[in-house]
C-alpha cells in the first residue's frame, strides 16, 4: 500500500470513492494475507475503515536502490556550458498527471527567468487538464525530456542543483511518501518539496 486511497483529494481526479469502496470491500473480504504499508496514516486508515487484522500490517517506508543510482552516475563529468546561460538547475522527475500544482509551477518558473526547469516522466494528464500542462512547457527556460530509461534518468538529474516534489497540497499529498524522495537524496541533491508528514522527520533534507 504506497497511497493512502481512503484519504480524500481536492486536486487529484482518480475515481477516488470508486477506488476507496472496492479497496475496502476487497480488504474486508480477506482477498489478502498481509499487507505492507509505506507510511503509518495508511495502515491506520485501514485499521479505522476496514475489519483487517492489525497485526498483519507491516510498515515499511519507501526508499531506493542507492548501489544502483551511485553507479548510474559515478564518474560523470557535466559539462558546465548550461549553467553558463541559468543559474540553477531544478528538477522533477514522475508522473505528470493532476497531483501537480499547474499555478504553483508556472508562478515560480515564472518568477526565475534565470532558473531552468527540467520534466522527467510520462504525460498521463487528462485532456481538460493538458492546458495546464501545456502552458508550462511553453515557457522558454523549462524542457521535458519524456519517460526515460533509469540509467539515463539519474544521470540527467545528477546534473541539478536541486530537486522538487511540487504537488498539491492536500491531506491526500500530505500522508503520502513518494519514491522520489529518498532518489533525488541519493543522487546528492537537497530537495524542496510541499509539506509530507512522513518528511517531516527529515527535516534537514527536505
Amino acid at each position: 500500500a504506497t497511497e493512502n486511497y481512503l484519504y480524500s483529494s481536492t486536486g487529484w481526479e482518480i475515481q477516488q470513492e470508486y477506488i476507496a469502496s472496492s479497496l475496502i470491500e476487497t480488504i474486508n473480504n480477506k482477498c489478502f494475507d498481509q499487507i505492507v504499508a509505506c507510511v503509518p496514516s495508511i495502515k491506520e486508515s485501514i485499521i479505522e475503515n476496514t475489519n483487517f487484522d492489525p497485526d498483519k500490517i507491516i510498515i515499511a517506508p519507501n526508499g531506493c536502490d542507492y548501489k544502483a543510482i551511485k553507479s548510474y552516475i559515478s564518474n560523470l563529468n557535466h559539462s558546465k556550458e548550461l549553467n553558463k546561460k541559468y543559474e540553477k538547475i531544478v528538477c522533477f522527475q514522475g508522473t505528470i498527471n493532476t497531483r501537480l500544482d499547474y499555478q504553483l509551477l508556472y508562478e515560480i518558473i515564472s518568477g526565475l527567468p534565470t532558473f531552468r526547469f527540467n520534466f522527467f516522466g510520462k504525460l498521463a494528464e487528462t485532456e481538460e487538464n493538458i492546458d495546464h500542462w501545456n502552458k508550462i512547457v511553453s515557457l522558454p527556460n523549462v524542457s521535458f525530456f519524456g519517460d526515460l530509461n533509469q540509467r539515463l534518468l539519474f544521470k540527467e538529474i545528477s546534473k541539478a542543483d536541486v530537486a522538487i516534489i511540487p504537488y498539491i497540497s492536500d491531506e491526500w499529498i500530505k500522508a503520502s511518501l513518494p519514491l522520489k524522495s529518498f532518489e533525488y537524496l541519493a543522487v546528492g541533491i537537497p530537495v524542496v518539496t510541499v509539506p509530507i508528514n512522513y518528511l517531516e522527520s527529515y527535516s534537514e533534507c527536505f
